[in-house]
C-alpha cells in the first residue's frame, strides 16, 4: 500500500485489511489524520507499517498485529489519543521506531510479544495514563526515554533477554512501587528509572556489570535494593547497593531515617551515593572510608551532624553540597583535600575547626560558599 494512499479521509470510521493476506506493507502517512476511524484490522502477513502511517487518527481504540512484523516506524501511531491497548503479537527481530506511539495518552495497556527486538527512543513517551507494560522474552534493547513519563505506569514486567535499558527509560513512572531486573541485563543507563517518587524495593538480577550512578536518581521513596548474590560485579547490604567485594557503597536508600554509621570495611563513598536521602539526621563515616566522591551526601536536608573518620583523605566536589541542616562536622586528621562546593550553602553551620587536619594541603572553589551562620 502506497504512501499518502488513505490520507485525511476523514468521514472513515472502520478499516479492514485482515483479508488483504498478501499485505506486506503500509507505506508513509498511508492513514494519516483519518481522525473518525475507530477500528482496525491488519492482515498476518503485514510486516512493515510506515512512517506516520496512522499519525493522529484520534479515535482508533485498539492495536493488534500480527506475527510476522518486522518495523513499526517513526511516528507511526503517534497522537492516537483514543487507543487504548497495543498488543504487538510477535515479529521476525522487529523494530519498533522513535515516537512510534508518543503521546497516546489514553493508552492503557502495552503487551509487546516474542519476536520484537527493539524499542527506540520515546517509542512510548508521555503515555500519561499507561498501566500496564509486558515486554516480551525476545526484546534486547530498551531505548532512551522509551517510557518516559508513563505516569500511571504501576505493572512492568520485563523480558528474560532485554539487556540494555537506555537512559531516563522509565524515568517519572511515578505509580511504579516494585522493580524486578532480570537476570539478562547488563547495562543500566543514566536516569533509566530516576525520578520514580513511588519505588520502594529495587531487585537486580545475576547479569548486570554496569549500574551508572544516577539510574535511581531521585527516588525517594526507595526502601531496599536487593541484587542476586550470582552477580560477579555487585552486591547489597542492608538494603544498599555495594560493589562485589563491598568495600564500595553506591547507594543508600533514599527514603531512610535517622543516623547510620558506615562500616569500617567500607573504604569508598560513591558518587551521589547518599544524595537527597531527605531523612538521613546523622552520618559516621568509619575508618576504613579513605575516599566521600563528589556529591555523596549533597542535598541531605535533615542531616544535621557529620562524623568524618581519620582514614578519610578525601573529600570530593560537593560532597556535603546543600545540606540546609548540617550544624556539625568534626573532621578525621588525615584529610588532604577539600573540594570544590564541597560545603557549599550549609546555612547552619556554625562552626568549621579544620586545624586537626595537619596534612591537609587544598581546599577547593566555593568550599564553603553561603554559609551565612
Amino acid at each position: 500500500m502506497g504512501n499518502y494512499a488513505f490520507c485525511d479521509n476523514i468521514a472513515l470510521t472502520n478499516i479492514d485489511l485482515s483479508v488483504c493476506t498478501g499485505l506486506t506493507t503500509i507505506g508513509e502517512c498511508a492513514f494519516q489524520n483519518n481522525d473518525a476511524l475507530t477500528t482496525l484490522k491488519l492482515p498476518d502477513s503485514l510486516k512493515t507499517i510506515g512512517y506516520c502511517a496512522f499519525y493522529n487518527c484520534d479515535k482508533l481504540i485498539a492495536l493488534e498485529t500480527g506475527s510476522n512484523l518486522t518495523h513499526i516506524d517513526d511516528y507511526a501511531f503517534q497522537y492516537c489519543h483514543g487507543l487504548k491497548t497495543v498488543n504487538i503479537k510477535g515479529g521476525n527481530n522487529a523494530t519498533i521506531d522513535y515516537m512510534a506511539f508518543y503521546d497516546c495518552n489514553g493508552l492503557e495497556s502495552v503487551t509487546i510479544g516474542d519476536g520484537v527486538k527493539t524499542l527506540n527512543g520515546y517509542v512510548f513517551g508521555y503515555c500519561d495514563k499507561l498501566k500496564e507494560v509486558t515486554i516480551g522474552n525476545t526484546v534486547t534493547t530498551i531505548g532512551y526515554n522509551a517510557f518516559y513519563c508513563c505516569y500511571a505506569l504501576a505493572n512492568l514486567s520485563l523480558g528474560s533477554s532485554v539487556e540494555t535499558i537506555g537512559e531516563s527509560a522509565f524515568y517519572d513512572c511515578n505509580a511504579l512501587e516494585e522493580l524486578t531486573i532480570p537476570d539478562s541485563v547488563k547495562t543500566i543507563n543514566s536516569g533509566a528509572f530516576a525520578g520514580i517518587e513511588s519505588l520502594k524495593n529495587v531487585t537486580i538480577g545475576s547479569g548486570c556489570t554496569s549500574i551508572n550512578t544516577y539510574a535511581f536518581s531521585g527516588d525517594t521513596a526507595l526502601e531496599s535494593i536487593t541484587v542476586s548474590a550470582d552477580n560477579t560485579t555487585y552486591a547489597s547490604a542492608d538494603g544498599a547497593l555495594l560493589n562485589k567485594d563491598k568495600t564500595t557503597i553506591l547507594l543508600y536508600p533514599k527514603s531512610r531515617s535517622g543516623a547510620y554509621i558506615i562500616p569500617d570495611t567500607i573504604t569508598e563513598i560513591g558518587e551521589s551515593t547518599f544524595s537527597d536521602c531527605k531523612n538521613l539526621t546523622e552520618i559516621v563515616i568509619g575508618n576504613g572510608v579513605i575516599t566521600v566522591s563528589a556529591n555523596a551526601f549533597a542535598n541531605c536536608t535533615a542531616l544535621t551532624k557529620a562524623v568524618i573518620g581519620d582514614s578519610v583523605t578525601t573529600i570530593g566536589d560537593g560532597a556535603f553540597n546543600s545540606c540546609t541542616s548540617l550544624s556539625q562536622v568534626t573532621f578525621g586528621k588525615n584529610i588532604t583535600s577539600v573540594g570544590n562546593y564541597a560545603f557549599c550553602d550549609n546555612t547552619a553551620l556554625t562552626e568549621v575547626d579544620l586545624s586537626v587536619c595537619t596534612g591537609l594541603i587544598t581546599i577547593g572553589e566555593h568550599t564553603f560558599q553561603n554559609n551565612d551562620a
